[in-house]
């Protein structure tokens, strides 16, 4: 059951958590709707349908990276109502406008990435089963593309198709900067600090030399948003956050993690990345039967944050793979 509630841990009660932020150079796009479900007393997840601008072909759920919030995907949700798709996506606990884990709401904290898959089970059976129209599609990037990739080896898989923009596969780090995070982050945890931050939560990257995009536009519309509605900001992840996600890619680096997946998975990787790893998402790709990677030159980590000829990559890729897509009546077998 999913109710309109506010969240408890980061706000006053006069504040709504199920608003919209827009800005003039993106406005919220049309029909978009945003609503709260709640998890337990101290949990919600914030939400946003956005319906199809012509006759639907379907659902795209967008699950998005660490840090991220929905208002950064609203050129994205645009593009796929004109395809004519309805568009979902979801704030991760600890970000956007649902529920935070720590007092200091900017950091980036989670116990247990089996935390975000009960969040994705409870949002497929409560929300997206229940309210959505099929058939159902996954957009899911980095962070997001990790957890959805657990999800669909779980069992039953309501997606018919899953596309991962710049999946984390693994961190990049240098191996003498692992050995040590291996050893320390679970010794932290152990000695009750897994909520330390691990860099300054003050920082807000500058776009020299920036991981993400070298599209300057894109990037200050995104920093503009945290400007404008500071509540949407999160930096530095916990020891806590990155202790979980090495401990979740051990799971998905198992050989046999990929041969439980039983839909087609295309993974559009970042040729210039320098947050995950583009080769080992190559790797993962070629031990899963039904999944293939294409990796788009040039580009940093953002896919869909990055210039125009780089995104012109993605959505021709999109339209290839995802039934409903006029391209797609073509050639929808071609990558399966």
């Amino acid at each position: 059951m999913h109710l309109l509630v506010l969240c408890e841990a980061i706000t006053d009660a006069n504040f709504d958590m199920t608003q919209l932020v827009a800005r003039p150079e993106s406005p919220i796009p049309e029909g978009g709707e945003a609503f709260m479900l709640e998890r337990s007393r101290k949990i919600s997840l914030r939400y946003a349908k956005f319906p199809a601008k012509a006759d639907c072909k379907g659902t795209v759920v967008i699950f998005s990276g660490r840090t991220e919030f929905i208002e950064k995907y609203y050129e994205v949700i645009e593009e796929l109502q004109d395809r004519g798709f309805d568009a979902v996506c979801i704030d991760w606990r600890g970000q956007g406008l649902s529920s935070r884990m720590k007092r200091n709401s900017k950091k980036g904290h989670v116990r247990s990435f089996n935390d975000y898959l009960g969040d994705v089970r409870a949002f497929v059976k409560d929300i997206m089963l229940t309210e959505m129209r099929a058939p159902f599609f996954c957009l899911a990037h980095s962070m997001g593309g990790h957890i959805m990739l657990r999800y669909a080896v779980e069992g039953p898989n309501p997606f018919e198709r899953m596309i991962l923009s710049s999946p984390m596969l693994d961190i990049k780090m240098g191996t003498t900067s692992r050995q040590i995070v291996s050893v320390l982050t679970p010794l932290l945890r152990f000695c009750g600090l897994g909520g330390l931050a691990l860099g300054r939560l003050s920082a807000k990257m500058p776009f020299e030399n920036n991981p993400l995009t070298r599209d300057p536009s894109r990037f200050d519309t995104f920093n503009a948003f945290t400007d404008d509605e500071p509540k949407l900001l999160v930096t530095a992840p916990t020891v806590a956050w990155l202790h979980s996600a090495l401990k979740s890619i051990k799971v998905t680096s198992d050989r046999r993690f990929g041969e439980k997946i039983r839909i087609p998975v295309l993974i559009l990787a970042a040729g210039e990345d320098r947050i995950v790893s583009t080769p080992v998402a190559e790797r993962f790709a070629q031990r899963v039967k039904l999944a293939r990677t294409i990796v788009i030159p040039g580009s940093e980590h953002e896919l869909l944050l990055e210039r125009d000829h780089i995104r012109a990559q993605f959505w021709a890729a999109f339209d290839a793979f995802i039934p409903g897509t006029e391209d797609a009546m073509q050639v929808r077998m071609s990558l399966v």
